[in-house]
């Protein structure tokens, strides 16, 4: 379900209205045999309000409630702070009106008018409570569908890069591959009488006793090391 997808009228419980001339013991008859919470109040085609169950249970099981109100207009008892919604509204902002309503009237219906003011039914506080809660799984799962996405598509450059590499390593000249490795040699010390010394291609002797750990791309820079290391051995020798 997505927001824009949603048509507010079809989340309408009831259309029932009573007539701002109503009396209160006629509007009290109706909620008694319709088992409705709330009505909507109109005067011909404009919408008044709408009053509760509630209050006129209320108003009229008082002490005298009957006989001081059951002939006066409905009209003079529409409930207070309602909400009214326009059918072009985005649902979002529906929900967050609706919801940020005080704790005494949270429950009462929402009234849906058109653009013109006129009333289209009335939407309970629960059905809008279950589109809240269809909009928050839909959201979560096309979270977790970006994510997957994501997911798959790391794993598939990774595959990728490996590929590349593998292909670059297969494509270099066997000399240059030979030289690129990683080599660590180590000369144990041995007796004066049979030390033994070392040498590379170039003549650059490799003193005993020394730990080699050498990673290169080239040999030109294996030799350019290996005369490091022997340029050293001289100073000390020295």
């Amino acid at each position: 379900m997505s927001e824009g997808a949603i048509d507010q009228r079809l989340l309408i419980g009831h259309c029932q209205t009573v007539s701002a001339s109503d009396s209160v013991e006629h509007v009290f008859e109706i909620f008694r045999h319709n088992g409705l919470e709330f009505l909507a109040i109109v005067d011909g085609e404009r919408l008044i309000g709408m009053c509760s169950r509630h209050a006129i249970d209320s108003l009229l099981g008082g002490r005298y409630g009957f006989s001081l109100w059951a002939r006066k207009p409905i009209a003079e008892h529409v409930a207070a702070n309602e909400t009214r919604i326009v059918v072009t509204s985005a649902i979002t902002d529906v929900l967050r009106e609706v919801f940020a309503r005080d704790p005494e009237n949270f429950y009462d219906d929402v009234l849906l008018v058109d653009e013109d003011g006129r009333l289209l039914g009335l939407i309970s506080t629960e059905t809008l409570f279950k589109v809240q809660n269809a909009l928050l799984l839909a959201n979560i799962c096309q979270l977790e569908k970006k994510e997957r996405e994501i997911r798959e598509k790391n794993e598939q450059m990774e595959s990728e890069l490996r590929m590349a590499m593998e292909l670059q390593h297969a494509m270099m000249p066997s000399g240059r591959r030979a030289a690129t490795y990683r080599t660590s040699t180590t000369v144990t010390s041995r007796p004066a009488s049979s030390a033994a010394t070392f040498s590379t291609s170039s003549g650059c002797p490799v003193p005993p006793r020394v730990s080699l750990f050498v990673t290169c791309g080239t040999r030109s820079q294996l030799c350019a090391h290996y005369r490091d290391v022997a340029r050293a051995h001289r100073r000390l020798r020295d």
